[in-house]
């Protein structure tokens, strides 16, 4: 598969805990993560990589 074309698992943490979102880059999962924190109207404290070190 193409590099461009993968999409990977992010966790993203929020006040009230952990939830996961697919994305094909850390600027989108970032960006999904807020708006996620917006809907919910929870405070966003982390974005990463599922499963990185």
């Amino acid at each position: 598969m193409n590099e461009r074309n993968r999409i990977c698992v992010y966790e993203v943490v929020l006040s009230s805990g952990s939830r996961y979102i697919l994305a094909p880059n850390s600027e989108e999962a970032a960006w999904s993560a807020l708006e996620l924190s917006l809907e919910r109207d929870d405070q966003l404290l982390n974005v990463k990589l599922r499963d990185e070190w």
